[in-house]
């Protein structure tokens, strides 16, 4: 059993966000509640790939160099688990296929294999030379395109002039410094096409500076995404047992 919070009805939120944005304000007072979650904790198991985070960017080691040391013992975490348990959380949400889906920083390409089982044409993103080799080793490259890509600027992506109607983005905000969220942020929400979704689960992390992982509070993102103009649909926050950290899960909608 683990602790959510849940904001106020998105509805809310999302007007709340309105009126502050024109104030040219953030929705960070916004209350939170603690309620019981009794679901399964598969999507936390996800999303939780190392319990490190750097305090501060000068002491964080490059992201990309960490995953091409520890490539194996990720994947191995990531596909102990099916993707339809990690994502299950977005089973209702997800678009009508076929839809043109982008999953960043796909990893092992697990569920960039599960979008494309549904019939959805998939691109995937992955700077991590280590965890391509893998997702090529277990076959995940058939039928979908993958590209060497990073945010803050995802500069070969935004470059096609594509939108998407669906963007996955898990495990990997607690990599981004402070400073690189909000371009994040802007550049996913650019790539959406009218009424698309965006996805995004991660760790919220412990102190530690022994690997690229930074203080990622899930209601930074939130702000920042909705001072970007994006429409809530759902955001929790769960505080699972044995003392791990908090893991966040935001789904956000681009406007009509």
């Amino acid at each position: 059993m683990g602790l959510v919070e849940r904001l106020p009805s998105p509805e809310d939120v999302n007007s709340n966000a309105a009126k502050r944005r024109s104030r040219r304000g953030t929705t960070s007072e916004i209350a939170l509640v603690l309620v019981l979650d009794r679901t399964a904790v598969a999507s936390i198991q996800n999303i939780i790939i190392s319990l490190s985070m750097a305090p501060n960017a000068e002491l964080a080691v490059d992201s990309i160099e960490w995953y091409n040391l520890h490539a194996e013992s990720v994947v191995d975490r990531h596909e102990s688990i099916r993707a339809t348990d990690a994502n299950a959380w977005l089973r209702k949400d997800l678009p009508k296929s076929p839809a043109l889906v982008l999953d960043v920083g796909a990893g092992s390409g697990r569920d960039a294999a599960w979008l494309r089982s549904l019939g959805h044409k998939v691109i995937a993103v992955e700077p991590c030379p280590e965890m391509a080799a893998h997702a090529r080793r277990l076959g995940r490259c058939h039928d979908i395109e993958w590209i060497d890509d990073r945010l803050p600027e995802l500069a070969k992506v935004s470059s096609r002039n594509s939108r998407f109607d669906f963007i996955l983005a898990n495990a990997m905000w607690m990599h981004l410094a402070p400073d690189e969220r909000a371009p994040a942020i802007a550049s996913l929400v650019g790539l959406l096409s009218p009424g698309g979704k965006l996805a995004i689960a991660f760790s919220e992390g412990t102190p530690d500076a022994t690997g690229p992982f930074f203080e990622c509070p899930g209601e930074e993102i939130l702000d920042i995404a909705l001072n970007e103009g994006a429409l809530l649909v759902k955001f929790r926050k769960k505080l699972p047992a044995l003392m791990a950290p908090p893991s966040v899960q935001i789904l956000l909608r681009q406007p009509n």
